[in-house]
């Protein structure tokens, strides 16, 4: 450990983070003493994933266009929180209970199956599929225990969908807290459910919401916005070599 501390204090190392946490993970880390730390989040294909009709949408998938519909990231992996997703969604009232968009693991909702209309998509290979599954939705309700920055989380903010989630991560640098989405207390079922039953019930708080979404997708994780940052890193490095290259 004394050795990598000291081989990393005397290195030129320019660590480039996807999270504000991340950021703060790293800067506590042995890493931190002669490294530069630079945060540069993922990008969203604003261009790909967009707002479209929402009729179509859920005609595509056959789903009513007046019924609230949820969309959810299913899958059996721990670190996603499946539990806290079913949890929360048997805490609604009956004449609350939306639609459900399962994206992920087919059939890992059929609990639910007695109590909800489940469109199981399973995993989709077509990314045009899936912005019509984020446009489908009213919102998307990923309660994960660990993440950087999900990308499907930046994906349904260019859609316009707000999300719901648990504080945890670097997820709060994109979910905001009433205004792109959700956030609820970490492992709480019963917070991810009333996040549900808030932005579920009321129209004129989702409408603000999706153009929120929107908005920060495109001027904040954006592609083309990750690759400026890239190349911007890039310059700089460039110029530090030259100026080192000129002291020789």
């Amino acid at each position: 450990w004394g050795l990598k501390k000291r081989l990393y204090s005397r290195s030129r190392l320019h660590i480039v983070v996807g999270s504000t946490w991340m950021k703060n993970q790293v800067e506590q880390s042995i890493l931190a003493g002669g490294a530069s730390i630079v945060h540069i989040p993922d990008g969203a294909c604003i261009d790909l994933f967009k707002p479209v009709d929402r009729e179509m949408a859920r005609q595509s998938l056959n789903i009513p266009a007046n019924v609230p519909v949820v969309m959810v990231y299913a899958t059996y992996n721990p670190r996603k929180g499946l539990k806290y997703a079913i949890d929360a969604l048997s805490l609604l009232e009956e004449e609350k209970r939306p639609w459900i968009i399962s994206v992920g693991q087919v059939g890992a909702l059929d609990e639910l199956s007695g109590k909800y209309h489940i469109r199981d998509v399973g995993y989709i290979q077509s990314d045009i599929l899936r912005n019509l599954c984020h446009n489908a939705a009213d919102l998307m309700l990923l309660p994960t225990l660990a993440d950087n920055l999900p990308l499907t989380v930046l994906d349904s903010l260019a859609s316009g969908t707000p999300v719901i989630s648990f504080r945890v991560g670097g997820v709060p640098d994109a979910v905001r807290h009433m205004e792109t989405g959700y956030l609820a207390e970490y492992k709480n079922a019963s917070d991810l459910a009333n996040g549900i039953r808030v932005l579920l019930g009321s129209g004129d708080l989702r409408l603000r919401m999706r153009s929120n979404c929107r908005k920060v997708a495109k001027e904040e994780f954006s592609l083309g916005l990750q690759a400026q940052r890239y190349a911007e890193l890039y310059g700089n490095l460039m110029e530090e070599i030259r100026f080192w290259n000129k002291q020789k």
